[in-house]
Order: C-alpha cells, then sequence, then structure tokens
C-alpha cells in the first residue's frame, strides 16, 4: 500500500469512530460538530485527491466563501430541524 493510502485510510479510521461520537453529543454540540464534521470531510476529499508531494509541501486550505456557505447550510437545517 502507497504512503499516500495509508494516510487516507488512517484518516478515514478516525473519521468513521468521530461520527459515531457526534451522534451521542447533545443536539446543541451535535450540530456545530456536525458543521465541522462536513467541513473536515471536503478538506479530506481535496487530500486524497491532492498529489502526495503537495500534502507534504503545501498547506491544502478551502476559500472562505466555501467555508461560510458551509455553515450557512449547517445553521438553516438546524433552524429546520433537518440536521
Amino acid at each position: 500500500m502507497k504512503l499516500h493510502e495509508k494516510i487516507i485510510n488512517y484518516i478515514s479510521e478516525d473519521f468513521r469512530m468521530t461520527i459515531e461520537g457526534i451522534k451521542r453529543m447533545p443536539n446543541n454540540s451535535k450540530n456545530w460538530l456536525s458543521a465541522i464534521y462536513m467541513y473536515i470531510t471536503k478538506l479530506r476529499t481535496k487530500i486524497e485527491n491532492a498529489p502526495l508531494q503537495k500534502v507534504f509541501n503545501e498547506r491544502i486550505q478551502f476559500p472562505i466563501l466555501d467555508k461560510i456557505c458551509s455553515l450557512i447550510s449547517i445553521y438553516i437545517a438546524n433552524k429546520l430541524k433537518l440536521a
């Protein structure tokens, strides 16, 4: 298994455990943790698709507009009780 695949598998396993913990949280905490989880999931996808050299040598990030849109969508979902 390549190093890049090992890193992604390690992160994915961490995510599986994290989502189980989020489900057990009180609703007010769960909502914001879910928002953070969604953001980090998108970041993980960018890491998966990036070349290994870029992962180690560059900062992988999202534009601020993507971050704001994610938070707004979670806020709306919470207000509508969808999350």
